[in-house]
């Protein structure tokens, strides 16, 4: 990190103290040296050579390692390296043989520290990273007619007035080579065959990084159509058959690719900073404003919905380049959505910018009731199943099996006695049963010794002719 200090007092040849440094303490340490002691050879030489720091604006370059900002908590001091006047201060006391190395673990001058300080120019666009800051892909063909090894390309725009070195800066996964540069107000090509950078025809990102990867420009396009290149023209990215590489981009309306879903657009800032609230039936009368609406959802597909508050339809439609992920959504939700009215090819909508521009305030009641509806049918159809194979389980039985049940039941039915299972009969009707019964054997003993009787005693009269010799 990187602070800009004004030197209030000079302790020593390795310590100062600095005003305008917010967070940590405004006494110094110089890293990396170690100048001698107030009662040591050279104190005053050291102190005297880093007097010159009092009073000036100076630049602090410090970690960005919160362990190693500050030394030991008895001294509380920022360890630092001093950038004055375009040379490093603490190299130049070893260099006046005013102080000795200082070993120390800090990340300061390690490659990370280094590269924060380059990506810190270019993010404010310093020096010569002014121009090359401007930078931007206009141009890019995807599917060319023939082969795509040999015909892809994507091409560069300086809008500068100087001329921008591009040697180590990142084209995709492409280092462009040492000595590249690009004139003022003019493009640069890069083909396939020289950078093996691949655009794939179904859809695809290309970025543009400084030095050290910091991203500069980038553009993202859908499905290709042959032939069609993806050009930036008015801030717009679009389709256009006309292909233009290494000069101004045209628009071929009659030729465009209708590709709505991959416009890329640079609007305006809306007129006003807080939100309209509006009726969907209304929107159309606030192009480019910051508007407000919500209603329930008559329409959804893709990225693209349709909100209705019974004053007729708006269109929201989230663009890609906002990162925006769609929430779940279906047919009588209620939405409230935030976005910008744009009018795009004789099409309005409302276009959300971030996550937080969609959001749901309530869910349609009937889901939860047909959530229900289709567990008791569930339910149901388990029940009707177990019926089905209990009931198949008895059909499995034999025909006599079937048929002795048949009777069995027939019987049970048919018996009075069944029917009146545990009841007794009257204690008159039992005597006479009891006295039948005994009857009936009686009989039976009578019937039988008249039989054998009848066995031991001839019948009277003789045998009529019968011949007993």
């Amino acid at each position: 990190m990187i602070y800009q200090v004004q030197v209030s007092r000079v302790i020593d040849g390795d310590t100062i103290e600095v005003t305008g440094l917010e967070g940590l303490p405004s006494t110094i340490r110089l890293l990396y040296v170690d100048t001698p002691e107030e009662d040591e050879p050279f104190f005053e030489s050291a102190k005297n050579f880093t007097g010159q720091l009092q009073g000036q604006t100076i630049d602090l370059l410090i970690s960005q390692e919160k362990d190693e900002q500050v030394d030991n908590p008895i001294y509380n001091r920022t360890l630092a390296v001093i950038i004055f006047q375009d040379q490093v201060f603490n190299t130049r006391l070893l260099e006046q043989g005013l102080a000795s190395y200082y070993a120390t673990s800090n990340s300061v001058l390690k490659s990370d520290a280094w590269l924060a300080i380059l990506q810190q120019a270019q993010q404010e666009r310093i020096g010569l990273w002014a121009s090359a800051g401007s930078l931007i892909m206009s141009e890019l063909l995807p599917d060319p007619i023939g082969s795509d090894a040999e015909g892809e390309w994507i091409e560069i725009y300086n809008p500068s007035n100087e001329q921008v070195i591009l040697s180590r800066f990142l084209l995709d996964q492409y280092l462009i080579a040492f000595g590249q540069t690009i004139s003022p107000k003019s493009y640069k090509v890069f083909h396939r065959n020289q950078t093996e950078v691949t655009l794939n025809n179904s859809g695809d990102s290309v970025k543009l990084f400084f030095p050290g990867g910091l991203l500069i420009s980038e553009t993202s396009y859908g499905d290709a159509d042959e032939g069609f290149s993806w050009a930036l023209i008015d801030n717009i990215w679009g389709w256009t058959a006309t292909l233009t590489p290494g000069e101004p981009n045209i628009l071929s309306s009659a030729q465009l690719k209708d590709a709505d879903e991959n416009i890329k657009e640079n609007l305006d800032i809306p007129i006003n900073s807080d939100p309209v609230k509006i009726k969907t039936g209304e929107f159309r009368n606030y192009e480019n404003y910051l508007v407000t609406i919500t209603g329930t959802v008559v329409e959804t597909s893709g990225n693209t919905f349709y909100l209705d508050d019974g004053s007729g339809k708006a269109k929201v439609y989230i663009q890609a380049a906002t990162e925006i992920d769609k929430p779940e959504m279906h047919k009588g939700d209620i939405f409230e959505v935030t976005g910008i009215v744009n009018l795009y090819r004789d099409n309005w909508r409302i276009l959300p910018q971030k996550q937080e521009d969609v959001s749901l305030i309530k869910a349609l009641t009937k889901q939860a009731s047909e959530t229900i509806s289709v567990a008791k049918k569930s339910t149901a159809k388990v029940a009707a199943s177990t019926k089905k194979s209990s009931s198949s389980t008895v059909k499995a039985r034999s025909p006599t099996a079937n048929k002795i049940a048949e009777e069995v039941a027939g019987a049970e039915n048919q018996n009075p006695t069944t029917q009146i299972k545990g009841s007794k009969a009257p204690w008159g009707i039992q005597f006479a049963k009891a006295i039948t019964g005994l009857a009936l054997i009686f009989l039976i003993i009578l019937i039988v010794r008249a039989i054998r009787f009848k066995k031991h005693n001839p019948v009277i009269g003789g045998n009529f002719g019968d011949d007993l010799t």
